[in-house]
């Protein structure tokens, strides 16, 4: 049996075998060496004291004894099986020796496990003017970039180099990995929205690596994983500190704008120095973006960023609108209308949240069949109907469901999802994101026996604050990210994915940016 060394701290696991693998002189533990044990063959890993124990000038030895209990020791310092120097003693098995300095908050218990989990949480590392700092080699420098550059609505993106300036103050610059392409996308693309900004870099959904930072940064730093966070998190503005939104005045400004808070200029520029608009203030169609420090959400480096890119919309969106909109409760009854991602989305959180039944709604008998594998007990396809889709809801479910979802977009559709609620206290939650002129119009009777209706941006979540949540609910497989992904592209096919969304083919084609 393989044996991998596992560090517990407060329930968060740091594997050597990975430390070994992913971390040797990486940024977030630099200096990280892996050294042969010539007398128990086992894996040895160095690391410096400053990054476990907040110490320098010494260096703390993990090692996997032959007893397959773990043995540290302080280089230096003679090894003590006092358990009065132990932290958290009665974690720590009988036999393990240990010898730590009493400054030593964090680490609660040793344990050894076949795991090769290596999930570290933002509330337990260090801080950031507490670890060493290894400056990227491009920072400062302009860098030059494949982009896809949306010059006008409804025309191909152009995908050229481009040139990113550096990040200012308060500022991050990320290098892109992995990218989906979600339908805001397409409503920017197709020029359904009111501010028609072009040329402009759209792009939402993704994940990266942060490749420098701007002064006064302090939540990140260079080598970090993120998921961009378009539901801005400040924590500063009005509304951040209210409690009662997950909205940002950072996120009201890109909303409006495509240029940086600080100087209401952009940091994309075409070889030939002309300004290329942001998007959504984090425009991820593009190998390096500059985002506010706002919009970086620093996740669990062992997760795969071509899996929890999805998390950066439409998945967080619907899960986040069963989960903390909605709120339903087990033994309740569903209807969500659209079943594209979003949609889905919401199907598979209702499931987990214990919905006895879920209804599906689609014109699209392949997504009502894909929806089964989600989660959904019932189907209909609505133009297979010869009533209103609210009255045949109504029949199946005595008067109407708990809990609607509208995931598509239309303001007849929005109507119908509302009336398919029970009278006295159903809950309609709109999700889906109508043109700018499609209104919705309805007798205020329709709410006054009690009836809610609600909506909310990303499911509710904030996007620094919730994300890594999020990502380790992935890695602990409550939420399944693999089933989404219907499409593979390399970044430079973009034209390729858009056009599968356009023709409402699959869920997400993750892109690329390597390839």
């Amino acid at each position: 049996m393989q044996r991998a060394l596992v560090v517990r701290t407060q329930g968060v696991n740091f594997d050597c075998n990975q430390i070994s693998k992913l971390a040797i002189n990486s940024v977030l533990f630099p200096g990280v060496v892996a050294v042969p044990d010539n007398h128990s063959r086992t894996p040895v890993i160095s690391c410096p004291c400053s990054q476990l124990v907040r110490r320098s000038n010494n260096k703390v030895l993990i090692k996997l004894t032959d007893d397959g209990f773990a043995a540290h020791r302080r280089r230096g310092r003679k090894s003590s099986s006092s358990s009065s120097s132990f932290i958290g003693k009665t974690l720590i098995p009988s036999r393990t020796t240990t010898q730590f300095p009493a400054s030593v908050q964090h680490l609660v218990s040793v344990s050894t496990t076949r795991t090769s989990a290596f999930a570290i949480r933002n509330s337990i590392m260090p801080s950031t003017d507490q670890q060493q700092r290894t400056a990227s080699p491009t920072e400062g420098q302009v860098i030059k970039c494949k982009a896809a550059v949306a010059y006008a609505p409804k025309e191909p993106l152009s995908f050229e180099d481009i040139l990113v300036a550096p990040p200012q103050a308060g500022e991050v610059r990320v290098k892109i990995t992995h990218s989906s392409i979600c339908q805001s996308d397409l409503y920017i693309l197709l020029g359904k929205d009111k501010n028609h900004l072009f040329p402009r870099i759209v792009g939402h959904e993704a994940a990266g690596i942060v490749e420098s930072v701007g002064a006064g940064v302090t939540s990140v730093q260079p080598g970090d994983h993120v998921i961009p966070a378009w539901l801005a998190d400040c924590g500063k503005c009005f509304h951040c500190k209210s409690g009662k939104s997950n909205c940002c005045d950072v996120l009201f400004h890109h909303f409006d704008g495509g240029v940086m808070l600080s100087d209401k200029k952009t940091r994309f520029t075409t070889l030939d120095g002309k300004p290329i608009y942001h998007f959504f203030g984090i425009s991820t169609f593009s190998q390096y973006s500059v985002m506010e420090e706002a919009c970086c959400a620093k996740v669990n480096p062992s997760a795969p960023l071509d899996k929890i890119c999805l998390l950066g919309c439409g998945v967080a969106t619907g899960i986040g609108s069963a989960w903390k909109i909605a709120k339903v409760t087990p033994g309740s009854t569903v209807a969500v209308f659209g079943l594209g991602t979003i949609g889905l989305a919401v199907v598979e959180g209702c499931k987990a949240a214990g919905a006895s039944r879920i209804i599906g709604v689609d014109i699209a008998n392949a997504k009502l069949e894909l929806g089964k594998k989600f989660g959904l007990t019932d189907t209909i396809n609505s133009k297979e109907i010869t009533k209103p889709v609210e009255e045949v809801i109504s029949d199946m479910t005595n008067g109407g469901v708990w809990y609607s979802f509208e995931c598509i977009g239309k303001s007849g559709v929005v109507t119908s999802a509302l009336e398919s609620t029970q009278l006295v206290c159903g809950v309609a939650v709109i999700l889906g994101l109508a043109a700018d002129k499609d209104n919705v119009t309805f007798h205020p009777s329709t709410l006054l026996y009690g009836r809610t209706w609600t909506s909310g941006l990303f499911g509710g979540y904030k996007g620094k604050t919730d994300l890594p949540g999020l990502v380790e609910k992935y890695m602990d497989g409550t939420i399944n990210l693999d089933h989404y992904i219907s499409h593979k592209l390399p970044f430079s096919k973009i034209n390729e994915g858009v056009q599968l969304l356009k023709d409402g083919n699959g869920l997400r084609t993750v892109m690329n940016y390597d390839e």
